[in-house]
């Protein structure tokens, strides 16, 4: 069975490392519980043209360097390996493609077939939307936290793990509509996975 993964907020703790150094740099005091919308811009009140640099800044931090995986993945990636061909499609600009792929390697070494980022400005031509990757992949689940890359993967025909979050409370009715399944941890996640593996 092909298991697609998204990165960021599933596999690596990006917000928590973005908020330290944000608050460090800018004088903030964010908290990931005030995260009510995935685009940050819209949780500092600015616009996106002002959040461009100081997300290029982070990219370069430390704290980018030092991001950590997402409690729980490290143990429960290996079990959701067995039998599966994990792949990660993520968001994360492409020309970060280095630094991201050394992450990977140093947290989750030769567990993933295939890495594709999804971007809107990447480097790959021949690169799409996060629905029409997993649907070019055969991805029979993808696990994500974001809502509108959630219900691009659902639209293509993959079963999609909602990654619980603050960002990402939706009504019950668009919950029923795309057929999310809603999960709370990696445990909760391998738990999920192999009871649909069954059938």
């Amino acid at each position: 069975m092909k298991i697609g993964i998204d990165l960021d907020e599933v596999l690596a703790g990006f917000f928590e490392s973005f908020i330290k150094y944000h608050n460090k740099n800018y004088g903030t005091a964010l908290r990931r519980e005030m995260l009510r919308d995935y685009d940050i811009s819209k949780i500092l009140g600015i616009d996106y043209d002002a959040l461009e640099p100081r997300l290029e800044d982070f990219y370069k931090s430390e704290e980018f360097k030092n991001i950590r995986p997402i409690e729980g993945a490290i143990e429960s990636i290996p079990e959701i390996r067995e039998g599966n061909e994990l792949f990660i499609v993520t968001g994360r600009p492409s020309r970060f493609e280095k630094d991201t792929l050394g992450w990977i390697n140093k947290h989750f070494p030769e567990t993933f077939k295939e890495v594709h980022f999804s971007d809107y400005d990447s480097v790959y031509p021949n690169e799409m939307d996060k629905g029409k990757n997993c649907k070019k992949l055969g991805l029979k689940f993808f696990i994500e936290d974001n809502l509108v890359y959630a219900a691009q993967c659902s639209k293509n025909g993959t079963r999609v793990l909602l990654f619980d979050a603050p960002w990402n409370k939706c009504s019950d009715e668009l919950e029923s509509q795309h057929r999310f399944i809603r999960v709370f941890s990696w445990r909760d996640i391998s738990n999920t996975i192999k009871m649909f593996s069954t059938f």
